[in-house]
This record gives structure tokens, sequence and C-alpha cells, in this order.
């Protein structure tokens, strides 16, 4: 069984994944690797659209090429190899493998589409070029004299079956798995695997049984250690207004679908103020009710996420933040008045989840 976590940027997903950490019947590295190739623009879904759901000669063949540029980044020591390192310096080759497994035969050629990649100043050139030519050759252009300062690209012919691209795409995806699963433990444990959204047709792409987590946390919490804590773009906080507008967005994406059964939403407050009871529904629901846990608390530890909780209580004259928070996002706001245990902000610090 594979069980993943996701969220919506520092909700607190990690949270579960330490949990399953705690099991030794659980495979997982020390430091386990995001996996979101199944869902990255210019990845799996993208080329699913492009080659089943929507197929052409130009984007097909164009997809391809983008999922190649995502090989070559993801196998770039310079850039980002972290897909290497997974796959024991194997990413590239099973890679090119399974785009040859989608690809009915490849041919020589160009579009338009090469031209708008070479940029605006190549475009430029190409131009002038093809007025000397038409002015030069008058007569008749000879063969020696090429009609483009466009090359001849390499041009891939992809399936448009369904039945051929989930088998070679479930066949590629679970020699990734093998290489996270290397004692082939009956659990495997992945970051990232999937989006917050749109779950089931991610699930189509892999090739067995999983579990997915889709964690999230009080908008007053984010709001905070985001501005102020991590200090990340990647949640607009630069303003409250901006902020709620991107939270209530992201999340009716992500409530857009009805969630599968193999889905289940977990708030990360709960897994603090409640921990035994949240903890044992998590473990249920993949089968490990009963199966020893050589680690519980080891790696998760609810009493230190507690000082995680209730942050912009930390900060001074936010109180119009706040009641803005708790007047757009009312609903995704987490009840702390119902428990007695509180945050100790004199000895506990903040620490990254």
């Amino acid at each position: 069984m594979i069980i993943t976590t996701t969220g919506f940027f520092n909700t607190g997903s990690s949270a579960i994944t330490n949990i399953f950490q705690e099991y030794g019947s659980v495979a997982a590295s020390s430091d386990v690797y995001e996996v979101r190739i199944l869902h990255d623009p210019d990845c799996i879904s993208d080329l699913y659209y492009n080659l089943v759901e929507n197929p052409n000669r130009l984007n097909t063949s164009y997809a391809i090429k983008r999922f190649r540029d995502y090989i070559d980044y993801n196998t770039n020591k310079l850039a980002n190899h972290h897909y290497e390192q997974i796959c024991k310096g194997n990413f590239k080759k099973i890679s090119l493998e399974y785009i040859d497994g989608l690809c009915g035969f490849t041919y020589k050629g160009k579009s338009h589409i090469e031209m708008k990649e070479r940029g605006a100043l190549f475009t430029f050139f190409n131009r002038i070029y093809l007025k000397m030519i038409r002015t030069v050759f008058r007569r008749g252009r000879p063969k020696w004299v090429k009609t483009s300062l466009l090359s001849n690209a390499t041009q891939y012919a992809g399936t448009y079956d369904k039945n051929r691209f989930l088998e070679a795409t479930k066949e590629y995806v679970g020699k990734l798995l093998d290489y996270c699963n290397a004692d082939h433990s009956k659990y495997v444990l992945i970051d990232q695997l999937v989006p917050p959204t749109n779950v089931e047709r991610y699930a189509a792409f892999i090739p067995d049984e999983c579990r997915v987590f889709i964690v999230d946390r009080d908008p007053r919490d984010l709001y905070f250690t985001c501005k102020y804590f991590i200090r990340t773009n990647v949640v607009p906080c630069k303003t409250v207004e901006e902020f709620c507008k991107w939270f209530l967005w992201t999340r009716e994406q992500s409530a857009a679908q009805n969630d599968p059964a193999f889905v289940m939403r977990v708030q990360f407050e709960d897994l603090v103020y409640d921990y035994e009871r949240t903890r044992e529904k998590i473990v249920s629901f993949c089968g490990l009710a009963g199966v020893p846990c050589e680690n519980q608390r080891g790696y998760f530890k609810p009493e230190l996420s507690l000082q995680n909780t209730q942050v912009w209580l930390r900060f001074k004259n936010y109180e119009k933040d706040i009641a803005y928070i708790e007047s757009e996002l009312k609903e995704y706001c987490y009840d702390f008045e119902k428990y007695e245990l509180k945050p100790d902000y004199g000895k506990g610090k903040m620490f990254d989840c």
C-alpha cells in the first residue's frame, strides 16, 4: 500500500509523515523525498491530457518535449537531482524508457512552437533572413539554401490509446516507487505524490492501492507563520486581504471534487490537541491498527508541535488582521477554546512545521 500526504504549503502534512515514520513496517527514508512527478506542470497529468484527452500532432509532441526538459532539469546536479538520488542514478534512464513506451515513432520536423521557444530575437533575425533569400533568389531558390534558420528537431508521435498510456505510466511510476521501497515492505510512505485537488485523477496513475491524507491548518496560524516566521512568498502574505483571497481560492479548488474513499482530510491542530484519537483514526485508515509501533512519539511530538499553534498570540498589535481572517475565513478557524491545553510561549520555541 502506498501512503502519501499532501497539503497547501506549510499546513502540517509532515506531521502525518512523521507518524508513519515511527513504524518499522512502513518503508520511508529518513528524509522523505517529495515525489511530485504525477502533478507538477509538464509532467504525467499534462502528458495524459495532451496525449489521450486532447491529442493532436502539435501539442502531443510538444508535451513530451516539455516532459523531457523536466527530466533533464531533474538530472542536472547544478539544478536539481533529487529524483536521481531516489533512483540511485537511474532516473533519467527509466524516464527515457517511459517516453519510448509512449511513442509509436519519432520524426524530424519543425513548427511555430519551436520558433516561439527560440524567442523574439531569433524570430526577428529569421524574418530578416527570409526577406534576404526572397530578394536574392527571386527566380528560384537553390536546394542548398535553407528556408529558415530553424533546424529540424525531433517530433514525437505519442500514443492516443488510453490503456497503453496507463499501462506504460503505471510501470514507470512503479519503478520509481520500487526505489523508495527497497525492502519491499507492505507499506511505503511517499510525500506529496498527489496534490490536494482532483485526487482521483492522479490515483489512476498509481500502480497500487493508496491512502491519501490532505492536511490543513488554522488560517490565522498559516498567515503569521508564513509572513513572520518562515517568510515565504509561496503563500501571499503582503496584505491580510490578499492572503484571505488566496486561502479561500485554494481551499475551494480542493473542495470542488468529492473525495474518493481512499482520501482522509486531517486538521493539523487535531493531531496536537486530540493526539491519541486522531492518530488512531489515521493508522486505522491504513490498516495499521494493532500493528506494533516501535517508536511512537519518536518523530512527531505533539507537545512540541503545540508551540506551533495559536501563533498569532505571539504577535502584538495585529488585532485588525486577526479579526479580518476570523470574519472572512470563519469556517476554517480552529476552535481552540474547547481545549484546556495551551502553548507556553515563554518556554516553547517555534520550529519549521
